[in-house]
């Protein structure tokens, strides 16, 4: 039985953390889950990954389990939700003693662990002063589930709906061409705060209905061929967008890669 505690990290009611599980002798067994919701659906939240959670859980008491609720947009706008996703890391790192991590993100949730790779030009451009001295926990793995990874080809592919939704979390084009990597050349793969030693996983549901492969093979091709970095690629059929990460088969694969 998974036992939780939701705590605060931030003033706002959506900044907080819930933990499934911790064993305070655990520092560097540890996994973060970081919502979706196109930065603005408040139907995504922690509990998006409960059954994920409990069956990891269920196969092994191995891992300190952890997961992010962060502000949404039109109410806040990037980088606001990057913020909070630092704060939260350095709370965890600062209250339970996180010292290396997974990040499991879904959607707009693997967006911000892409983004946190390079938070501090990220924040830089934006001209945002942030504390991030405290943030000093390893990324060992990190997992993107039918991630958005270029907003700028994303509204080329897929028009005016998902411009709608970027134009909530972002002031303008301009900003949000210079939010990711792939549309940004000064973002380079080791601008985290610890040397980048990470794995990449790119998994994506072959049945999603709102994102087409194009962005995990944008993604791929931006990572293997510009910074040699290891990537790994796991696609099948585990249902739609909002389906495939209650998926046990996906939450087996995450398992079978954080163990070994």
């Amino acid at each position: 039985m998974v036992t939780t505690t939701i705590e605060s990290y931030g003033d706002d009611p959506l900044q907080y953390v819930k933990t499934f599980h911790y064993d305070s002798d655990n520092h560097h067994r540890n996994i973060v889950f970081i919502h979706g919701g196109a930065w603005r659906d408040r139907r995504n939240t922690v509990d998006d990954f409960e059954l994920m959670i409990k069956y990891i859980h269920s196969n092994t008491r191995q891992f300190n389990l952890f997961s992010i609720s962060y502000r949404l947009s039109p109410e806040i706008k990037h980088p606001y939700h990057l913020v909070d996703v630092i704060e939260a890391l350095k709370w965890l790192n600062s209250h339970y003693g996180v010292l290396t991590t997974t990040l499991v993100g879904h959607s707009v949730g693997a967006t911000l662990c892409l983004q946190l790779l390079n938070y501090k030009t990220l924040l830089a451009e934006e001209d945002i002063v942030v504390d991030t001295e405290k943030l000093d926990i390893k990324l060992s793995k990190i997992f993107l589930l039918d991630g958005i990874f270029d907003l700028v080809k994303l509204v080329e592919e897929y028009g005016a709906p998902y411009q709608e939704f970027i134009d909530e979390a972002f002031e303008s084009e301009q900003q949000y061409k210079r939010a990711l990597q792939l549309s940004n050349d000064k973002f380079n793969v080791v601008g985290y705060s610890r040397d980048f030693e990470s794995r990449l996983y790119i998994v994506y549901s072959l049945d999603d209905e709102l994102l087409s492969p194009r962005q995990h093979e944008l993604l791929v091709d931006h990572y293997l061929k510009k910074f040699g970095v290891r990537v790994s690629v796991i696609s099948g059929h585990w249902g739609l967008h909002e389906q495939m990460y209650k998926d046990d088969r996906v939450s087996q694969l995450i398992l079978d890669s954080v163990d070994t």
